[in-house]
């Protein structure tokens, strides 16, 4: 049961990481500009250049895995098929793994929080958690896709494979579907008497 899992799960990273090539170049970029983002804010809360003691050696391949994991998460927010538009709940994981790697690599604080003996096994389980993270993420814009070419080969829908008590990340905007004579503004409530 374990080794089907296992498996199944190697099996969708593979697909996942097959898709980043058919990815748009504006998601690419997304990827690239979020990733050196999250590799200057880790290097940078960590102080892993200012300090006077070496950074570990594991410390800086760790911050390259999860910057460009985080950036890959970051670029499925753009451009996501309908249905598969990103929710509150897939921060969930990326959130929680780049903090993990905050704390893994931090190096600048007297009494770190973190046992260093127990920062490595840290770091991989941040590590795994963004590694779910986007293949949760690229799993969901797989079985939209899916789901749209089988609704119109005439198919049947299926139900559930859409997050229905999660928040949408970015809603749209709630003043964009009123009619100009519908609209008030501020001063029209300060001049009634």
């Amino acid at each position: 049961m374990i080794r089907s899992s296992a498996a199944r799960l190697v099996d969708r990273a593979n697909r996942s990481f097959a898709e980043l090539r058919s990815w748009p170049r504006s998601r690419g970029w997304i990827a690239v500009g979020a990733g050196v983002g999250a590799a200057a804010l880790l290097v940078a809360t960590g102080g892993l250049v200012t300090q006077a003691t070496p950074a570990t050696w594991w410390a800086w391949p760790v911050i390259a895995a999860g910057a460009l994991l985080f950036g890959l998460v970051v670029a499925t927010f753009r451009s996501a098929p309908a249905g598969a538009e990103p929710v509150v709940c897939d921060l969930r994981w990326p959130v929680l793994g780049f903090v993990g790697l905050s704390l893994a690599t931090e190096q600048v604080s007297a009494a770190p929080m973190i046992d260093p003996l127990v920062r490595p096994v840290f770091a991989l389980a941040a590590l795994a958690l963004l590694v779910y993270g986007l293949v949760d993420r690229m799993s969901r814009e797989r079985r939209m896709i899916a789901e749209r070419r089988r609704l119109e080969a005439g198919g049947d829908s299926l139900e559930g494979l859409t997050c229905t008590t999660c928040r949408p990340l970015f809603p749209a905007r709630r003043g964009a579907t009123a009619t100009p004579a519908d609209a008030t503004s501020p001063a029209d409530d300060l001049s009634r008497p």
